[in-house]
């Protein structure tokens, strides 16, 4: 593949189809590529840190979220993730 802004689309829809059939290293792999070509694509990162939620690697997953460009806006999937980020690590306060 050639490195080109269709490229970031392509890999995370395999990333995602990959998640489908539960082949979650794959997926991770994809979404990866994805952001080593848009470091800020939302939608890849946002998978990636719900891979890495379901391995229990919480502060891994709260750092990948941390680089969601759209972080300030209303986005429950991804306050929702970071809640149980923090729930996870016994965070109870930052959880509210």
């Amino acid at each position: 593949f050639s490195v080109a802004p269709g490229n970031i689309e392509l890999f995370t829809d395999l990333g995602i189809m990959y998640l489908k059939i539960n082949e979650v290293d794959r997926a991770y792999d994809k979404l990866q590529e994805a952001i080593a070509i848009e470091p800020n694509h939302t939608l890849s990162l946002l998978a990636s840190g719900a891979i890495l939620q379901t391995k229990n690697e919480s502060e891994a997953a709260l750092n990948v979220y941390k680089r969601v460009p759209s972080l300030q806006d209303e986005s429950f999937e991804l306050w929702n993730n970071i809640g149980m980020c923090f729930y996870r690590k016994n965070k109870l306060i930052a959880v509210i």
